[in-house]
């Protein structure tokens, strides 16, 4: 029936029709017709999944990262990331696949959200919902396109060190900050007290977030800081944090400094992989005021008014004995 060669069939673009027909051969040499069909030979869909990490809000990518994948079959398989932050699963097998993030490099929150999604025959379907799990997912085409999955990992918090001394470098204890997260320092997020080293610590400060701080009582004996109009020292924070570029950028009172200010008055430090912004603020010894308008002032005026006319008066008695 056919002189071609097998190796060649395969070539065909058509199914082999595996049905078994009887037909009936006369004496007369006569024959029953038949029609048959073979069905037309689909490519098979490659169902490629493109796993991209990138950083919350930005498209840097975030290489190393690991997940874990769960197959069809229940095994699992541990995948990272490549330099480009990508992962590419080529001609997945059909049934539900599940990712979930496994590892990334410090300086970045891991996404715990599991994304699950379906292989079929006809393409692959996202079996997650991923609203508000910072995870997005785009079908691919029978075109060729890939599918896209792509996890943000957002930034981990960092620590603000408040070191308290006077002019003397002397540590000194009993000193409140309060933390605020507006300029007109009417929203309160923390307030703390240096403890007997002199030192207060504000933990979990949110990347790319202004804060501003101030003292809100000096020790005792010692004055807060003021500016140069004589109003209460605030101080602005700000941190922007790119990890995977080893950045670390940080602005006090809008003076940037990088990771690479790990000494001084403010500089950066690193605490098993845990950023801190460390700050050195100066109380200056003083004697305790009496109140404007108080009956004090006005006698420390008195007092000073007195000592003036006394040395006018005694300067005149020495030219007279002249």
């Amino acid at each position: 029936m056919c002189d071609k060669p097998l190796t060649e069939l395969g070539s065909l673009s058509s199914y082999i029709n595996n049905q078994i027909h009887t037909i009936k051969i006369t004496s007369k040499g006569q024959t029953e017709n038949i029609q048959t069909y073979n069905a037309p030979i689909v490519k098979e869909q490659v169902n490629d999944l493109i796993l991209t990490k990138v950083q919350l809000g930005s498209n840097v990518a975030i290489p190393g990262t690991v997940f874990t994948w769960t197959k069809p079959d229940g095994k699992t398989e541990d995948i990272k990331t490549d330099g480009y932050g990508q992962i590419k699963m080529t001609g997945l097998a059909t049934g539900v696949h599940k990712l979930k993030e496994k590892s990334v490099m410090t300086g970045y929150e891991l996404n715990q959200n599991e994304f699950s999604f379906e292989v079929t025959a006809t393409g692959i379907t996202a079996k997650t919902d991923t609203t508000g799990k910072n995870m997005t997912f785009i079908a691919g085409t029978t075109t060729g396109k890939s599918y896209q999955l792509t996890v943000e990992d957002g930034l981990e918090n960092y620590d603000l060190k408040l070191i308290k001394v006077n002019e003397h470098d002397k540590m000194l204890p009993g000193a409140e900050f309060t933390l605020y997260s507006d300029a007109a320092c009417t929203k309160v997020v923390a307030k703390k007290t240096t403890d007997a080293s002199g030192i207060l610590i504000f933990d979990e400060i949110k990347d790319r977030t202004d804060y501003w701080f101030k003292e809100t009582k000096a020790p005792e004996g010692y004055r807060i800081p003021v500016d140069s109009n004589g109003n209460v020292h605030v101080y602005k924070l700000r941190a922007e944090s790119t990890p995977a570029k080893g950045q670390f950028d940080f602005y006090v009172d809008g003076t940037k400094y990088t990771a690479n200010n790990t000494s001084g008055s403010v500089h950066l430090e690193d605490v098993n992989g845990d950023k801190v912004v460390s700050i050195t603020v100066v109380n200056y010894t003083t004697s305790k005021l009496p109140e404007t308008g108080s009956n004090g002032t006005l006698l420390l005026l008195g007092t000073g008014l007195a000592a003036v006319a006394g040395y006018f008066a005694l300067n005149r008695k020495r030219k007279t004995n002249r």
